[in-house]
């Protein structure tokens, strides 16, 4: 969109310049309290917090461009053209910004459900409707005409269309919070439908499968009872169903599954993030033993808390040279009785050592 694309170029201008030129930057500072935010290539939602800071300091900027000390001469001569151009932008108060308050009410819906698909948490069942709030709100803004309200509508249903898939229908469906609404919405039913197919036999869809889905459909069982309902704020999708959908035994370990689902793999890039700045080598300058010390100690608050869980006893896990193992001590053990018995323990044991010390090789241990 062209107004758009247009205060977004004016914002990243006064932004820059108050930001990159000395005196202009520490006349601002001395004004606010507040600093500017640049827009990076990193973030989704650069522009909108752009914006936003320069909303925030809009007093600021006005208290700037109208001190005596904002002359010419206040910066070089190559950034006199600039200085113009950003006072006339700041000045221009029917114009700049009322297209900044415009550009901040458009793009705010969009931004709160970017960051909702981005942030950590099951959020799967959550971007349908999302989506469809963020449409809705788009035709209630007074601030567009119609034309640009069906060119928002128009952008944001070709993105939908390109990114959604069945699965965004079928976790809808499941969650308890948008249950009375999916029930007339073909579009989700029929996405659910999609999903069922995919990993349902077809002896058991047409029969057990089939009533479980209509007894979640009408609420019947632990699936309807008052302490169900109140706990549908308190807890995520996965949690309700792991809580409240036991007498759904085919349609609970599925719906566990999808809904516990994150709708974007940012979260995890951020944990990738979190390892390359602990075991990096250009990060960090732990030397090998802090490192092992570190790697130790926290293995051995894993075993602490999970013994403190209940998670059951430390199960032994097998190795493929234990037995061989058992067999070599026996045999060693009978040799060494033979010995005791004959008297020659002393010198059979030393030379025993000896060899062990000097000959053999650390046994390899392999995983079964």
């Amino acid at each position: 969109m062209d107004w758009l694309k247009a205060v977004v170029e004016k914002g990243n201008q006064v932004g820059k310049f108050f930001t990159n030129v000395d005196n202009v930057r520490a006349m601002y500072n001395r004004i606010a309290n507040a600093q500017l935010k640049h827009p990076t290539v990193t973030r989704f939602a650069t522009n909108f917090e752009m914006l936003q800071s320069l909303k925030t300091g809009k007093n600021s900027f006005e208290l700037c461009v109208c001190n005596a000390a904002w002359v010419e001469k206040l910066v070089r001569g190559e950034h006199v053209a600039t200085f113009n151009a950003v006072t006339h932008i700041i000045m221009d108060t029917n114009g700049f910004w009322k297209d900044v308050d415009k550009a901040m009410a458009v793009m705010e819906p969009v931004v709160k459900l970017l960051r909702l698909v981005d942030g950590p948490g099951s959020t799967m069942s959550k971007v349908h409707f999302g989506m469809d709030a963020v449409v809705a709100k788009m035709r209630t803004l007074d601030c567009l005409l119609e034309a640009e309200k069906a060119d928002m509508e128009n952008i944001l249903m070709d993105r939908w269309a390109f990114m959604t898939l069945e699965l965004h229908c079928a976790a809808a469906f499941l969650d308890p919070e948008y249950r009375i609404y999916t029930l007339r919405d073909t579009e989700i039913r029929e996405g659910f439908n999609i999903w069922l197919y995919s990993w349902a036999p077809p002896e058991l869809l047409q029969r057990d499968i089939s009533r479980q889905v209509g007894m979640w459909v009408q609420g019947l069982g632990t699936l309807g009872t008052q302490n169900a309902s109140d706990q549908v704020s308190s807890k995520t999708p996965a949690l309700w169903w792991e809580a409240f959908g036991a007498s759904l035994d085919l349609l609970q370990p599925q719906a566990i599954k999808l809904l516990g689902q994150a709708s974007s793999s940012a979260a995890c890039e951020r944990n990738w993030s979190l390892h390359q700045l602990i075991y990096g080598q250009r990060r960090t300058k732990l030397m090998p033993e802090r490192l092992s010390k570190l790697v130790y100690n926290n293995w051995n608050i894993q075993l602490s808390t999970r013994r403190e869980r209940g998670d059951g006893e430390d199960i032994h896990i097998p190795w493929k040279d234990d037995e061989l193992a058992r067999v070599e001590v026996d045999e060693w053990y009978d040799q060494w009785a033979t010995q005791v018995r004959k008297g020659t323990t002393g010198d059979a044991a030393a030379v025993e050592v000896c060899v062990d010390e000097f000959e053999d090789a650390p046994l390899e241990r392999t995983w079964l």
